[in-house]
């Protein structure tokens, strides 16, 4: 029997698919990761909603509070305006209104399938309303 010279071009296609599909997997890791943290900042605003519910309003111990934990979880430029900070009775309506910048990491390649990290904001808000129950 002859043997048959070996060609690095019948392997190609199957290396080019394992690059392919493990860079894919870095992609989808990295965005669950940013929804992971985008849920982390709304699961403090449902914390605080509930909080201002007993309390009638956001008291300004709980704002500090508040924008110390979103600061932790990656928010920056937190506005707090529209959110109910006076007395407004039992029965009335509290907001909670958050605005901010949340900071994501972004995954990209280069020519040579080089994977880049780095690091953006997105803009992300909060509106939650609820019943003050004091």
């Amino acid at each position: 029997m002859k043997k048959d010279e070996g060609n690095i071009m019948s392997i190609f296609p199957a290396i080019f698919t394992i690059v392919a599909v493990a860079m894919m997997l870095v992609f989808y890791i990295g965005w669950m990761g940013n929804v992971a943290k985008s849920d982390e900042v709304r699961q403090v605003g449902r914390e605080y909603i509930l909080a201002m519910e007993t309390e009638g309003r956001m008291s300004s111990s709980m704002e500090s509070a508040m924008r110390s934990e979103l600061s932790s979880k990656g928010l920056k430029n937190i506005d707090l305006s529209g959110t109910t900070i006076s007395d407004v009775g039992y029965g009335n309506e509290i907001f909670l209104n958050v605005k901010g910048d949340l900071e994501v990491d972004t995954y990209s390649t280069n020519v040579f399938f080089r994977l880049v990290r780095g690091s953006d904001t997105i803009p992300i808000e909060i509106r939650l309303t609820s019943t003050a129950k004091h």
